[in-house]
C-alpha cells in the first residue's frame, strides 16, 4: 500500500471513529429508558463517576414516628472518605475499564470463555475492635453461604424478583461461587474506624501497622474484612484498578453474616441488615457496579441498560407500599444495589451480570480482575478439601459442596448435624492439612494456626462437648494435604486402610460416630491446563451477508523516500480531521467538558 493510500485509509478511519463518539453523544442525550431520560455512563463517564463508587454517599432519609431508628443507617461511606488514587488518575482508570467492557460486551460470546461456576477465593480478615464482640467460625460461614446464593440465583427469595413491576424476567445469574481461603484474626488496639479525634483513618483496618491487617495475595484472592465502623455506615469497597494495597471489600462487624443460619441465636447483627445483603451489595461494587440509581437524578444512569432509571435510593422495603416510582417508570428497588433491608432485596439484573463478567476478561494493568482466572491454567491435579462447614436438620449444602450422609448427632434429642465439604483445585488456596478434635464447655485449638469450628456435635445432649479445630496451610509449603473426609459409625465394621480415624469418637453413645480424613504427602503435580484468554482481543472478521470483510492492514506511518510528499498528504490528512471533527460536533449538538465533581446533565 502507498503512502498516500495508507494516509487515505487513515482519515476515513478518523471519519469513521469522530463520527461513533458524536453518535454516543446523541445516545447519552437522547436515551429515553423505560420512560425515563438518562445518560450513558460509558459516554459521559465524568458525571456517572462524580458521585457514584462502590461506597456510597447518599444519606438515609430521617426515620418517621413509628420508625425503630435503624434507617439512619446507610449501606456505604462516601467515596471521598477512602479514594485511592486520587480521581484524576481514578477517572482514567475507570475510563479506560469501561471502554474494555464495552469492547467485550459487542461481543458477548466471549462471556462464555469463563468457567462455570467461576470460582473467587476470600481472605477474611476479621478485625476485633476495642469493645466488639467477636466473629466466630459459623458466623464467618453464614456470610459465605448467603454470598453462594445471591451469586448464583439460588437465594430463597429470587423468584420474588418479580414483585416491582415484574423485574424477574430480567434477573441475572452470575454462576459463581465464593470459598473461604484464610480467616485472619486481629485483635486491635483501635475502637472504631475512622476516628478523627485519636487519628485513625477509615482504611487503616487494612494495614497491619495501624491496627487493622493487611491485604494478602490481592491479585489472585479477594480480601474481605469485617471490622468496627463509626458513623452510621455498613460498609465500602474499591472499584477495581484502584490501589491494590486497598483492594476489597470492607463489612462492619454488626452488619456481617445472616441470623437466618444463626442456629442458636447469639450472634449480634443490626435489624434490617441482618441477612448478609451488605456483603452482597459491596461485592457487586467490587464486581464494578453502580448503584441502581447511579448516584445522581433521572439524568444520570448506573452504566447498565435493563436498570430502570431512578432520581434516589430507597430504604426499607417499598414493597410493602405497592413500590416506588421515579422518573417515569417503578424503581427496581429490590436489587441488591440498591438501600432497601436486606428481606427486601433479591436480584442482580442480566445487564449488571454482563458488566461484571467482562472485567474477568479484561487484563489487570487495564483495570481488570483477569489474575483471578489463573487458577484454570494452573490446576493440580488432584482435588484437595479446603473448607468445610456444619448444617442443620433439612437444610442442604451450598451448590459444589458435598453433603456425608451420616448424622453426626445420632443419638440426640437435638437437631440432626451434617457435614459439608468444599473441595478445590486451585493452587493460589490454602487447603487443610490437620484436624484435631477438642472437647470441654471452653474448647482450646492446639496453637493459634488452628481456626475452632465452633458447633457442638453433641448438642441436644448430655454427652461432652465436642468440636473440631483445623489448620491450613499453603499449597507451596505443605508437607501434606487432606484429599478427603468422612465419618463412619463404628460398630465392629472394617473401614478403608487408607483413612484414618480421629479421636475421640464425636458422638459416644450407642452408636460412636468417628471422623476420618484421608491425605497425601508431598506436591501434587500440575494438571493439564483448560486454555483461557482472559486478554483483550480485537475482534477476526466475520462475514457480512456473503460478502467476507477484508481484514485491515496494520501499518506506521514512517518518513522515507518521497519524504516532502508525506508531509504534505499529513498535514492533507490533519486539515481533513479538523473538518470532519467540526462536522459531527455540529451534528451532535453542543459539546462541552465537564468536570470530575459535577453531576449535572448536557
Amino acid at each position: 500500500m502507498n503512502m498516500a493510500m495508507r494516509v487515505l485509509v487513515m482519515w476515513m478511519a478518523i471519519v469513521l471513529v469522530l463520527d461513533g463518539v458524536s453518535a454516543q453523544g446523541r445516545k447519552a442525550k437522547n436515551r429515553n429508558k423505560s420512560g425515563g431520560g438518562s445518560s450513558d455512563s460509558s459516554s459521559d463517564s465524568s458525571s456517572s463517576y462524580s458521585s457514584s463508587s462502590d461506597s456510597d454517599s447518599a444519606p438515609a432519609p430521617a426515620p418517621t414516628a413509628d420508625d425503630d431508628g435503624y434507617h439512619f443507617i446507610s449501606r456505604c461511606f462516601p467515596k471521598e472518605e477512602f479514594m485511592d488514587p486520587p480521581m484524576s488518575r481514578r477517572l482514567a482508570i475507570e475510563q479506560e475499564l469501561e471502554r474494555h467492557i464495552e469492547e467485550v460486551l459487542r461481543n458477548p460470546r466471549r462471556l462464555q470463555d469463563l468457567p462455570n461456576p467461576l470460582r473467587i477465593p476470600i481472605n477474611i480478615h476479621i478485625v476485633k475492635g476495642l469493645n466488639s464482640a467477636d466473629i466466630g467460625y459459623e458466623q464467618i460461614i453464614s456470610q459465605f453461604r448467603v454470598l453462594n446464593e445471591d451469586f448464583s440465583a439460588t437465594n430463597d427469595d429470587y423468584e420474588d424478583a418479580g414483585e416491582a413491576d415484574d423485574f424477574s424476567g430480567v434477573a441475572g445469574n452470575y454462576e459463581m461461587q465464593f470459598s473461604l481461603n484464610k480467616i485472619i484474626r486481629v485483635d486491635s488496639t483501635v475502637a472504631v474506624f475512622p476516628d478523627e479525634a485519636n487519628g485513625v483513618e477509615l482504611s487503616d483496618m487494612k494495614f497491619t501497622a495501624k491496627g487493622g491487617s493487611d491485604i494478602v495475595d490481592g491479585t489472585n484472592i479477594m480480601n474481605f474484612w469485617a471490622a468496627d465502623l463509626s458513623a452510621q455506615y455498613l460498609g465500602f469497597a474499591t472499584f477495581p484498578g484502584w490501589n491494590p494495597d486497598k483492594d476489597g471489600v470492607v463489612v462492619y462487624s454488626e452488619a456481617f453474616g445472616s441470623k437466618a443460619y444463626d442456629h442458636n441465636n447469639a450472634w449480634t447483627i443490626l435489624p434490617g441488615y441482618n441477612l448478609g445483603r451488605t456483603a452482597t451489595h459491596e461485592v457487586g461494587h467490587w464486581l464494578f457496579l453502580e448503584h441502581i440509581w447511579g448516584d445522581g437524578n433521572c439524568e444520570v444512569d448506573d452504566g447498565v441498560e435493563d436498570t430502570p432509571v431512578s432520581a434516589a435510593d430507597n430504604v426499607g422495603c417499598p414493597a410493602d407500599n405497592g413500590g416506588i416510582t421515579q422518573c417515569g417508570t417503578k424503581d427496581m428497588f429490590n436489587n441488591f444495589m440498591d438501600y432497601v433491608d436486606d428481606d427486601c432485596m433479591n436480584m442482580f439484573s442480566a445487564g449488571q451480570v454482563a458488566r461484571s463478567q467482562a472485567i474477568f476478561l479484561t487484563d489487570f494493568a487495564n483495570g481488570g480482575r483477569n489474575e483471578f482466572l489463573a487458577y484454570v491454567d494452573n490446576a493440580v491435579s488432584e482435588a484437595f478439601v479446603d473448607y468445610f462447614y456444619f448444617i442443620y436438620d433439612d437444610d442442604e449444602c451450598d451448590a459444589g459442596h458435598t453433603k456425608l450422609p451420616e448424622n453426626l448427632n445420632l443419638d440426640s434429642d437435638g437437631d440432626e448435624i451434617y457435614l459439608c465439604i468444599s473441595y478445590t483445585t486451585n493452587p493460589y488456596v490454602d487447603v487443610i492439612t490437620d484436624l484435631v478434635i477438642v472437647t470441654g464447655t471452653s474448647p482450646t485449638c492446639p496453637d493459634t494456626e488452628y481456626e475452632l469450628i465452633d458447633s457442638n456435635l453433641n448438642e441436644g445432649n448430655t454427652l461432652t462437648p465436642t468440636y473440631i479445630c483445623y489448620r491450613k496451610e499453603s499449597q507451596t509449603t505443605a508437607t501434606k494435604r487432606i484429599v478427603d473426609l468422612t465419618a463412619f459409625v463404628v460398630l465392629g465394621e472394617a473401614f478403608p486402610t487408607d483413612f484414618i480415624l480421629l479421636t475421640p469418637a464425636v458422638n459416644v453413645a450407642t452408636n460412636p460416630i468417628y471422623l476420618a480424613t484421608k491425605t497425601v504427602t508431598g506436591s501434587a503435580a500440575a494438571a493439564e491446563p483448560h486454555h483461557i484468554e482472559p486478554q483483550i482481543e480485537r475482534e477476526t472478521p466475520t462475514e457480512f451477508e456473503g460478502n467476507t470483510k477484508p481484514e485491515t492492514e496494520v501499518f506506521a506511518l514512517s518518513l522515507g523516500q518521497n519524504t516532502l510528499l508525506n508531509v504534505w498528504l499529513m498535514l492533507i490528512a490533519v486539515i481533513c480531521t479538523c473538518f470532519t471533527w467540526m462536522f459531527c460536533v455540529q451534528r451532535s449538538g453542543k459539546m462541552k467538558m465537564e468536570s470530575y465533581d459535577k453531576v449535572s446533565p448536557i
